[in-house]
């Protein structure tokens, strides 16, 4: 009995040493009882890169491990929230729903804030089914040009880390991801936070997560499927990471002063299958509220949140200009002059010589009957824009090039067998092309992107994508 009445002290100690440290009062909230004693540490633990471990790491066997548990609970109990399965659901599933939680993904201006939920939640069912108190979640830098390639330990078909329902040339380590797949240069430096989080383009890190779900192929790059493969949740983790580093670059960006953005709740289970909900401002702070750093990024300063001050968001106005039919999106390139009169491109040369003003490319209403599997480089430029290489789809595009503004892709949304009505919208930064174009008359051009093996594309194009309409518009960040 005294034994059982220290532990009990303890715990409840923990619990106020956790609460001291955090004061973290909206996840206090949401969290019902100490995870071991993770919530009472002082310091945080640290999430890893993949490519730091090996198959004998303790990080590792214990994801197997908790695979094997979870993958059996789904068989044996469908309901538990703890399941394999009921956890993939959560991302995307068939509509209906058939249980709570299940389809919520957010692809909006919640993407960060609801994957960051879900990963955060993930991890500790994980510790949970493994019995590893300290285990987190590492890594898969794919934004590294030496990490392109599936991590070796998840090409094993012997490890409960693999998963056959991918492109066979990644799966066996042949085929990387290519340049334009994993730029996230763009999305780090611009310093709105929905244009980063929604836009669809190279300057939305939304785009890079997009691309390498199509290019690693398959089961994960459908939609409702992606979360069942053990790769999902060290690519996403690698996608919250980079809000770290976004944050450290642009600290207090962050929308904590819009009330539509901390007031919106999300459901989830906790590793004792609890059901409860969180805000964006639970998670904006994952040192002292999540008790997570990431191993190589500087802890970005804490935020208030929410926030008294309102940051005035952007204006966005249409250009007045028409643009000419685009044929359907297919193996071989689209190459069609965009017939702006000189007084307009005048216009637009004066509009992106403003810093406060950003031009873009809107692409709407993108539809598919299936994944067509691949990305298409997308260049605004003169005739010579893109180099006769990348047309003839044997090079991969360069994203350093100036007429480089983005790629297309579908992932879930007009997809016709997937998610058929949810709108599509990607935008495209104009600013680089329109100036390093001068005067010239300009040209818009598509050029299908595949995997990379070796040196060249290997690019097999799956299903045609039509494209609804086009405009450009012009953006408007307010001065100071």
């Amino acid at each position: 009995m005294r034994h059982r009445a220290q532990s009990t002290l303890k715990r409840r100690v923990n619990r106020r040493r956790f609460l001291k440290l955090t004061g973290a009062t909206a996840v206090a909230a949401v969290v019902s009882e100490p995870l071991f004693a993770i919530e009472a540490l002082a310091a945080p633990l640290t999430r890893h890169n993949i490519s730091g471990l090996t198959a004998s790491s303790k990080i590792i066997k214990s994801y197997e491990k908790a695979i094997g548990v979870m993958q059996a609970l789904s068989i044996s109990n469908p309901s538990d929230p703890t399941g394999w399965i009921y956890q993939a659901e959560i991302h995307g599933c068939p509509q209906p729903p058939a249980h709570t939680a299940w389809g919520t993904c957010q692809h909006n201006q919640f993407f960060w804030a609801w994957h960051r939920m879900y990963l955060y939640w993930f991890e500790r069912i994980i510790r949970k089914k493994s019995g590893d108190a300290d285990w987190t979640l590492p890594f898969w830098a794919w934004d590294t040009p030496s990490e392109r390639h599936i991590p070796p330990l998840f090409r094993d078909p012997t490890s409960k880390l693999f998963s056959s329902d991918r492109v066979d040339k990644m799966n066996d380590g042949t085929g990387h991801l290519g340049a334009t797949d994993t730029d996230v240069s763009g999305a780090l430096s611009d310093t709105y936070f929905t244009s980063t989080m929604g836009g669809g383009a190279n300057d939305d890190i939304q785009g890079p997560h997009g691309y390498v779900h199509v290019k690693v192929g398959k089961g994960f790059a459908d939609f409702s499927k992606t979360a069942k493969d053990p790769l999902f949740w060290l690519h996403h983790c690698n996608v919250d990471r980079l809000w770290q580093v976004w944050r450290s670059k642009h600290g207090g960006s962050d929308p904590t002063g819009d009330a539509s953005w901390t007031g919106q709740t999300f459901t989830f289970f906790d590793e004792n299958g609890k059901q409860l909900t969180m805000t964006g401002c639970d998670v904006l702070n994952t040192a002292t509220q999540l008790k997570y750093q990431y191993e190589g990024v500087s802890n970005p300063l804490a935020e208030p949140c929410p926030n008294t001050v309102h940051v005035v968001p952007p204006t966005f106005a249409p250009f007045p200009f028409t643009f000419p039919p685009i044929p359907p999106l297919a193996a071989q390139p689209v190459h069609i002059p965009l017939p702006i009169p000189p007084e307009l491109q005048r216009q637009l040369l004066n509009i992106v010589a403003d810093p406060t003003k950003t031009v873009y490319l809107q692409l709407a209403d993108l539809t598919a009957d299936v994944q067509p599997g691949v990305t298409w480089a997308t260049f605004v430029g003169p005739q010579s824009a893109p180099r006769p290489a990348v047309l003839s789809g044997k090079v991969p595009a360069d994203p350093q090039s100036p007429f480089y503004v983005g790629s297309v892709y579908l992932f879930g949304h007009g997809i016709k067998n997937e998610l058929p009505n949810m709108p599509t919208l990607l935008s495209f930064p104009l600013n680089r092309a329109l100036a390093a174009s001068s005067d010239r008359p300009l040209y818009l051009t598509f050029v299908a992107q595949g995997i990379v093996v070796g040196d060249a594309m290997v690019t097999q194009v799956n299903a045609n994508v039509k494209i609804g309409k086009a405009s450009i518009v012009v953006r408007t960040l307010k001065r100071g």
